[in-house]
């Protein structure tokens, strides 16, 4: 007898192969290593987070950044040689 397919799970497929696609777009071909990191992802959340970074990131660097960052983080990083924005006050 066969198992259920868990629906979330092809959900997250989707969301994985959406998140390659716009990486792809982006930054051109991607690296082996972060198909093989993104192929890894579990968490449906964390995948729909990346989707939306992938989409904002300023390049391939911070998207790693946010990547190694894992499921909990909330922000997209800054690469440590990108100054800190200025303040609105002059």
């Amino acid at each position: 007898m066969a198992m259920p397919r868990d629906p979330g799970l092809s959900w997250l497929r989707q969301d994985v192969e959406d998140l390659e696609a716009v990486l792809c777009l982006r930054f051109g071909a991607l690296p082996d290593d972060l198909r093989a990191a993104l192929r890894r992802i579990q968490d449906p959340a964390q995948a729909n987070r990346l989707v939306l970074v992938a989409a904002n990131a300023k390049s391939l660097t911070t998207f790693r950044l946010e990547l190694e960052a894992g499921a909990t983080a909330f922000r997209v990083p800054q690469p440590a040689d990108r100054p800190p924005p200025r303040s609105a006050q002059a």
